[in-house]
């Protein structure tokens, strides 16, 4: 992953390593979740169940990153810039957190300083429109967002979201619940990726756990 970004979510470069810093909670289940790109990036799950399920990445995400998350910088913000250029339906490095972590009570998406970039200058390619060069400033604004929407039929409202890291639990800076889901705004440092987290989401009393 990138810097960092669903949908419109992805940690450009930052978050498709982090994943890619990705988060999405499976309401009472838990998501383990490994910090890199392509192969395996972690596996949700159940509480209730010994069941797992693996969430990867797709292998080989042209243009190539392995730096994780990270603020926007001159080097993964050309690199956002050649990967919004790729065009296509659904290019990868933009759209990665797609299909991350299928469940039945979430859908995730992420958005960081990297997806920003990158999904500019992919929306303008794909109107068959000059590329643009991103505002540089207005990505080194841009944080993690990590956005959960729950499925229709979903039985598990979200209430609460956080992300784990060794013995220290971070809240995000922002956050804002809504109809069973939310979304929620983090700094860097949870994404580095150099050790696992665990992603924990609330709802009616229970957690779960996510593990990068």
């Amino acid at each position: 992953m990138n810097g960092g970004g669903v949908g419109l979510f992805r940690s450009p470069k930052g978050s498709r390593s982090a994943l890619i810093g990705a988060l999405v909670v499976l309401g009472a289940r838990g998501f383990p979740f490994r910090s890199g790109v392509g192969g395996d990036v972690g596996r949700a799950f159940n509480q209730d169940t010994p069941a797992a399920i693996k969430a990867q990445l797709p292998p080989n995400i042209p243009p190539p990153w392995t730096a994780g998350i990270q603020p926007i910088n001159r080097e993964n913000y050309w690199n956002a810039v050649a990967c919004g250029k790729q065009g296509g339906e659904r290019p990868l490095c933009v759209f990665y957190d797609a299909a991350l972590c299928p469940n039945d009570d979430y859908t995730l998406a992420m958005f960081t300083p990297y997806k920003m970039v990158a999904y500019e200058v992919w929306r303008a390619v794909r109107q068959r429109q000059e590329p643009p060069t991103p505002s540089y400033s207005e990505a080194q604004r841009t944080r993690i967002t990590v956005k959960l929407t729950p499925r229709p039929g979903a039985k598990n409202p979200l209430t609460a979201f956080a992300i784990k890291r060794a013995a220290a639990t971070v809240k995000p800076a922002t956050q804002s619940l809504d109809a069973g889901g939310g979304s929620f705004i983090f700094d860097f440092a949870p994404f580095q990726p150099n050790q696992p987290i665990t992603l924990e989401n609330g709802r009616q009393g229970a957690h779960a756990g996510l593990h990068s």
